[in-house]
């Protein structure tokens, strides 16, 4: 296993320009298809592509800093997240199931998504140390 070890650890980091670009096009891409087919999948899709999308395509760190700052807005941040998985889990679904039954179950993902991780998120500001619940002492 040791000779493939240098294999295995390099992570190949696209330059910020070119995944910015790729970002605009798959928007734009996406965003044509929905104004033409006019469905709701479609549609769908669009709305979830740019909620993960937009956010890299304004800075190399966008969806990460959007996370961290949705961190101190846990509403929002749930409200964000049950979103942007009932889009992507009912534009995934309606390819394979009716759309009312991809409707349904892709809402009741994002809720049970939701709602366990709040409870996670609770259990680790309980056993941290710190009051305001960043973790250990030191960081």
């Amino acid at each position: 296993m040791g000779q493939f070890s240098k294999y295995a650890e390099r992570s190949l980091e696209p330059p910020r320009a070119a995944a910015r670009v790729i970002n605009a096009l798959i928007l734009v891409a996406v965003t044509v298809q929905a104004v033409s087919t006019r469905r709701l999948e479609d549609i769908l899709l669009a709305a979830f592509l740019v909620g993960m999308l937009v956010p890299a395509g304004i800075s190399s760190q966008g969806f990460t800093r959007l996370t961290a700052r949705m961190e101190a807005h846990p509403v929002l941040a749930s409200v964000y997240v049950a979103l942007l998985l009932t889009c992507g889990g009912f534009a995934l679904l309606a390819h394979f199931l009716p759309r009312r039954t991809s409707l349904l179950a892709a809402v009741g993902l994002a809720l049970v998504s939701v709602v366990v991780s709040q409870i996670g998120r609770r259990r680790r500001a309980a056993s941290s140390p710190r009051p305001d619940g960043r973790g250990e002492l030191g960081q």
